[in-house]
């Protein structure tokens, strides 16, 4: 245990990474990310720390190259990916009655980012069409990123980004009846 503990501070070292640094400069960005993907402070924070977590066991696969954030935001895409597939699948368990909430609905900590109305047209996109439109519009991340986190091609990440905002528009006017800013949807 103590050499591996010696071959992760040797690669911060080499790399010039310091760790808690990486942690407090992303901490919050991470977090809200998570938040967005699985609509709930609590599971936000586990993923959140579990990413971390990931991060430093995996500090073998950091080279020069590396872009530390967006290989972040990678490990926190296939982390929240794992959680939601999880969650769908004690959904369907027959111990888990349907009725019964899977987790405490406790949203309150970046409500403020979106209106109710927002983010019920945010849980109709798939997960990666909702991460693209995140990173996007709230990380205010580039193509670019986005393409590095989501092992993709810009133009891919783009058309997506598109398609995305094309249903988002199309799911609010289809509820039209509800109070929207136009604020709130400029990014459409």
């Amino acid at each position: 245990m103590k050499k591996v503990a010696e071959n992760k501070d040797k690669i911060l070292n080499d790399y010039n990474v310091d760790f808690s640094q990486l942690i407090s400069t992303n901490y919050q960005r991470i977090h809200t990310y998570c938040f967005h993907m699985l609509r709930n402070v609590l599971d936000a924070e586990d993923a959140t720390q579990e990413v971390f977590v990931k991060a430093y066991n995996n500090l073998h696969k950091i080279t020069n190259e590396t872009n530390l954030s967006a290989w972040l935001y990678k490990i926190a895409y296939h982390h929240c990916l794992n959680v939601i597939k999880r969650q769908r699948l004690i959904k369907f368990t027959p111990f888990q009655p349907h009725n019964e909430p899977l987790a405490h609905n406790n949203t309150t900590m970046h409500e403020t980012e979106f209106s109710e109305e927002i983010s019920d047209a945010l849980r109709e996109l798939s997960a990666k069409e909702r991460t693209i439109i995140i990173l996007k519009t709230v990380q205010e991340l580039s193509y670019t990123e986005i393409e590095q986190i989501m092992s993709s091609n810009q133009p891919a990440v783009r058309k997506c980004y598109e398609r995305a905002r094309k249903k988002l528009k199309r799911y609010l006017l289809a509820n039209e009846n509800r109070r929207i800013k136009d604020e709130e949807i400029s990014f459409l």
